[in-house]
Formats: structure tokens, C-alpha cells, sequence
């Protein structure tokens, strides 16, 4: 019996832990059951990867410059942390372990399921503390980002150094990374948001660059140019997590059937979901996308994966 009540989405990751646990480790595949066949209401358990409130620092009236000061003051290198969360839509965890050395890559050597076009010739490769260690891409665009960038290698001495603190475990350094937030005051209670509104502000910037209209959440008319703002969801969403390797245009008609909502938050799970699906379909170790070497291959295990994941 839990001695508190947890979120859904808490219990779904529990769940999924049990569920790697039975159909990797041991090889029982379906002994783990959704989550819906525990429970008395399934309905009360039903996650909503649809945004209902703006998270973001801006949506919330709070100036990320005189914050990124005030934290400065207590810890520059947590202050160059959390500029990464602005600049390139970073995770805490991927902030912490950033290695900007060998972050920049030409848009060359980037898979073409991860951009939907030339528009772009840089990008950061990130991949150290990520989710399941998935690789995705990030395109560098705008000054803010290089001056980012430019601070994280101030605290980078090395070709090999990451962002962390010197001496200190992953461990600790994200503890310090949530200490510091606390003492300046970056919390609900506090100032009304999290470190990790700053990725939701990320997410609402780059969609406005691109389509001149706000998100959703913002009050941003979704039925404007229907085809456009759906491509521009998957352009910002693959920046958030990574896809699988198709074209960009073909993906996002592909995944369209299976959204509820014009929603980055959504559209991110299901591309996640999917790609999530597919390695455990392929029964091989967690990969970073579908191999590029057999194009044709690739995209008929995608087709036979989504197929079955609409049905």
C-alpha cells in the first residue's frame, strides 16, 4: 500500500520499469499489463500530454535575465546550466552533463528526420543524460544561443570537460543545481515556475520564429494555415526528442492520425512512444534511429510499427 498518493504519470513510469523488467530481463512479454487493468477508474488515471497552463518564465511574468543574475551571484557555473535550458531547450540533467567542446556539428552530419530543411547549418548535438541516452539535434539560430554556448566554455576548461562541477557525482551536482534554484527562489511556491519552464519557453519561442503564430497554450488560432502549423509542430517537437529516420514531411502525415491535439507536449510523447516501440519490436539494444543504411528497411519496420500503434 502507498503510504501517499502519486501522480499517474509517476505510476506509469513505475509500470514501465516493471515492464522492461518482464519483457527484457526476463523474457515474459505481456506479464506487465496496462495500467487500466489494476485499477478500479481508469479514467482517474489517465495522463494529459496536452499543455492546460503556461509553464513558461514569460507566460509566468518572470525576466529570466535578472534571475540568471541572482543565480549567477550564488553559482555562475549552475547560472551557465540554466542558460542552456533557454537557449536549446536542455533538460537540467543534459545542462549538468554538457560537454560544448564536441557539441557542434555541421548540419551534415545530421540525420534528415531531424531537420525539416537547409534552413539551418549548425547544430548542438545532445545525447549525455537524455532520456534512454537518445541522441537528437538542436538547431543553433540566433545570437542568444552562441553567447550560451560561448558561457558554457568558460566553465569547459578541457576538450573532455563537461558542465558539472569538478569533484562533485551526477548526483550531486544536479542536488547543487536544485539547491541553487531553491535559494533564488525558482520554485512554484516562490516565483510561480520551475528550471524547466525554461524548455517550455524554448519550445513556444522557436514555434512563434517559425510561424509567426503563438502556441496554443498562449491563445495561438491553430486552424491558421492548418499545413503549415503541422509541419512547424514536428519541426520544434524533433528538437525536443528524438524521431525516427524518415523525412520530416512523411513523418508528420504519418503521426498526424494519432494526435488529439495540435500539442508540442503530445506530439513529443508520441514521437518518443513510437521510436520506443520500434526498438522493442527490433529486440535490439537502445539505438539512436532507424539505421540510415537500409533506407527502404527502415522505413517499412516504421510503417508495420505505426500501423499497428493506430489500431
Amino acid at each position: 500500500m502507498l503510504e501517499r498518493p502519486h501522480s499517474a504519470g509517476y505510476i506509469e513510469q513505475q509500470l514501465s520499469f516493471l515492464r522492461v523488467y518482464g519483457d527484457t530481463w526476463i523474457g515474459k512479454r505481456g506479464m506487465v499489463h496496462p495500467l487500466a487493468d489494476y485499477v478500479d477508474d481508469p479514467a482517474c488515471f489517465k495522463r494529459s500530454y496536452a499543455a492546460k497552463e503556461d509553464r513558461s518564465w514569460e507566460g509566468n511574468a518572470v525576466d529570466f535575465k535578472s534571475v540568471v543574475e541572482t543565480v549567477a551571484a550564488i553559482d555562475p557555473r549552475v547560472a551557465a546550466q540554466l542558460a542552456l535550458l533557454l537557449a536549446f531547450g536542455l533538460r537540467r540533467k543534459e545542462a549538468v552533463m554538457f560537454m560544448p567542446h564536441s557539441a557542434v556539428v555541421s548540419a551534415e552530419s545530421v540525420p534528415t528526420s531531424q531537420h525539416a530543411s537547409d534552413r539551418y547549418a549548425v547544430f548542438l548535438k545532445v545525447e549525455r543524460g537524455t532520456k534512454g541516452g537518445r541522441l537528437r539535434f538542436v538547431a543553433i539560430r540566433n545570437d542568444d544561443q552562441r553567447k550560451a554556448l560561448d558561457l558554457a566554455l568558460q566553465f569547459a576548461l578541457h576538450p573532455s570537460s563537461h558542465l558539472g562541477h569538478p569533484g562533485l557525482s551526477l548526483k550531486q551536482a544536479l542536488k547543487r543545481f536544485d539547491n541553487v534554484m531553491q535559494k533564488a527562489g525558482v520554485a512554484r511556491k516562490q516565483l510561480g515556475v520551475t528550471a524547466h519552464g525554461l524548455r517550455h519557453q524554448f519550445a513556444q519561442e522557436f514555434h512563434v520564429e517559425l510561424t509567426d503564430v503563438q502556441a496554443p497554450v498562449r491563445g495561438g488560432d491553430v486552424c491558421a494555415d492548418p499545413e503549415t502549423l503541422s509541419t512547424n509542430y514536428m519541426t520544434v517537437a524533433i528538437q525536443l526528442a528524438p524521431v525516427l529516420d524518415m523525412p520530416l514531411p512523411e513523418l508528420a502525415e504519418k503521426l498526424r492520425p494519432r494526435l488529439r491535439t495540435n500539442d508540442f507536449g503530445e506530439l513529443v510523447q508520441v514521437c518518443t512512444a513510437t521510436l520506443d516501440a520500434i526498438r522493442r519490436l527490433t529486440r535490439s539494444r537502445p539505438t539512436v534511429y532507424l539505421p540510415t543504411h537500409d533506407p527502404e528497411g527502415a522505413e517499412r519496420l516504421a510503417k508495420r510499427q505505426l500501423a499497428g500503434a493506430a489500431s
